[in-house]
């Protein structure tokens, strides 16, 4: 499998297969350095880490460290996820990923919009299917929930309401 993820002047390249895990790849500019500022390793490990992996994994995934220890690579990984500019380039990562899904979530919700509006406005939906269309529609505008709510007077005001009820059933 091979995945790319082109940021401002870097290219990611994931490829996938084998027992390990995929390394990940970045391609520098001129400079060495990614256009975040972290070098292409470093920013290779944010992007993994933003990805959902584990320190560790994301550590082996920019770095070789095949012959280090498991406890070796946990501590070099956990150094450099608190290093200021990763810790920074992650969040930013994140937050694009946040925003994307976002907009998708916008564009699903404006989808269904148009389908239920679609059902309702098509003269050959039968009547039954429209109602329920309807509801779904006053669901989504949020006109009516499942919610119940209950709002309780004072002590004295439960007590009185209470008192007056089993005096009506005690005359019954």
């Amino acid at each position: 499998m091979d995945d790319t993820y082109k940021g401002p002047e870097t290219l990611l390249r994931l490829i996938q297969g084998g027992k390990n895990p995929p390394k990940a790849k970045v391609i520098a500019g001129a400079s060495g350095k990614a256009a975040s500022g972290l070098t292409t390793k470093q920013e290779a490990f944010a992007v993994a880490l933003s990805e959902g992996a584990t320190n560790s994994e994301a550590y082996r995934q920019a770095y070789n460290a095949d012959g280090m220890a498991a406890a070796v690579v946990h501590t070099e990984a956990c150094k450099l996820a608190q290093h200021p500019k990763v810790a920074m380039r992650v969040e930013d990562l994140l937050r694009e990923k946040q925003a994307k899904h976002r907009l998708s979530a916008v564009k699903a919700e404006d989808r269904i919009w148009r389908q239920v509006w679609g059902v309702l406005e098509a003269d050959a939906t039968p009547a039954a299917v429209k109602i329920s269309a309807a509801a779904l529609a006053a669901k989504l505008a949020g006109m009516v929930t499942d919610k119940v709510q209950i709002e309780a007077g004072s002590v004295a005001d439960i007590e009185r309401e209470l008192t007056e009820r089993l005096k009506r059933y005690a005359s019954d």
